[in-house]
């Protein structure tokens, strides 16, 4: 689901054809607006797209005033009626579909500071750039790519967790409380009280717990909800857990541009998952300004896409994986990063790979239509 922010970023846009003149509304005046007037919209709650049912914070109150500015740049550009016919498609996040509102007939992926294009699972980036499906969703790009450094670092944040003095650990969320405890037999005990479930895991000898081990005898939510975090506020900052971080990213990138560096100069036709079967149009919207850019189909990109340059890089201790492609027609070159990193808590799941424009020229690829 996604969350408050991404909620706002999109519905905004489209709350600007209903009521253009409220600058400031009330959560309660937006839903409304929008539960009458949007498509999709009828299983919305405030809770959805404020973090506070009274008020807007300064954020969200800002991301609306930055989709109330795409709204009227889209009415100008298109050259819409006054109340067009607006269908929110947020819901479709694991449809691989970019678009986020239809408007009328024209489909639109709205963006505000993020230049992140989508999320795509590093098995798609592979098979995009070997051009052939080697790979399946589910790929872990530390078990794949660097399993010996990953139990390295497992281990060494084991050992950090082992000498902390802060146990029992004690944690609050929203709607939850949760707690780590080692017990006088070595036993790991992480437990998790939320309105709807309570979860208990428990990891004996912890001390010599292994990866592997550690994952088959803890759930997704003991994971995030009380592992990570306790991860998080004790070992995170630490000297030594940075340094095997960082020795199992690299590692990881190493492989991985390994395995990639024969695609280089190559122009594979999977590249074209660049973009989608019908056309739409990218959009972004910040305090400083409006972006419009129009994204062609598939079938009609004709330009032949070249790969120039694959390279790792890990700033700090996050793995990126840096893609240069080449309109060969243009010259025009953009540089992609794929962002490799858990997002819901250290050791918890398969990491996402967020794909991100890191320079270059948008322009190589999509055509601005506003501002001309």
């Amino acid at each position: 689901m996604a969350d408050i922010k991404t909620n706002l970023r999109e519905l905004s846009v489209g709350f600007y054809f209903f009521d253009n003149k409220t600058g400031n509304p009330s959560p309660s005046e937006f839903l409304s607006v929008c539960k009458n007037n949007i498509v999709n919209c009828s299983w919305l709650d405030v809770r959805n797209i404020a973090s506070n049912e009274q008020s807007f914070s300064y954020d969200e109150a800002q991301i609306i005033r930055n989709g109330l500015k795409l709204g009227k740049a889209i009415k100008d550009v298109f050259n819409l009626s006054d109340k067009p016919e607006v269908t929110w498609e947020g819901l479709n996040t694991q449809s691989g579909e970019a678009v986020d509102l239809i408007i009328n007939n024209f489909r639109f992926s709205l963006k505000e500071d993020s230049h992140i294009l989508e999320n795509m699972g590093l098995y798609k980036l592979m098979n995009l750039i070997m051009g052939k499906v080697t790979y399946t969703r589910g790929l872990h790009v530390f078990e794949e790519f660097a399993p010996d450094r990953l139990t390295k670092w497992f281990e060494t944040t084991r050992d950090l967790l082992l000498i902390c003095d802060d146990l029992p650990y004690l944690t609050k969320g929203q709607g939850y409380e949760s707690s780590a405890d080692l017990e006088e037999n070595g036993t790991l005990c992480l437990s998790y009280f939320g309105q709807a479930d309570n979860v208990k895991s428990r990891i004996s000898d912890f001390a010599n717990c292994d990866y592997y081990r550690f994952e088959k005898s803890t759930t997704s939510k003991t994971r995030e909800k009380v592992f990570s975090k306790w991860l998080k506020e004790t070992v995170e900052n630490l000297n030594e857990y940075k340094v095997a971080k960082k020795a199992c990213a690299m590692e990881a990138g190493e492989r991985i541009v390994q395995l990639l560096s024969p695609y280089i100069n190559t122009s594979p036709t999977s590249m074209l998952r660049l973009f989608r079967d019908e056309e739409y149009y990218y959009a972004k919207t910040t305090s400083h300004g409006v972006e419009i850019y129009h994204v062609t189909s598939k079938e009609k990109f004709t330009s032949p896409i070249i790969i120039k340059n694959i390279t790792a890089k890990v700033p700090e201790h996050q793995l990126n994986i840096h893609t240069t492609l080449e309109n060969q027609e243009t010259h025009k070159t953009i540089e992609f990063r794929s962002e490799l990193r858990y997002s819901h808590g250290q050791f918890n799941g398969t990491p996402e790979a967020k794909f991100y424009i890191a320079s270059g020229d948008i322009t190589a690829f999509y055509k601005r239509i506003f501002p001309n």
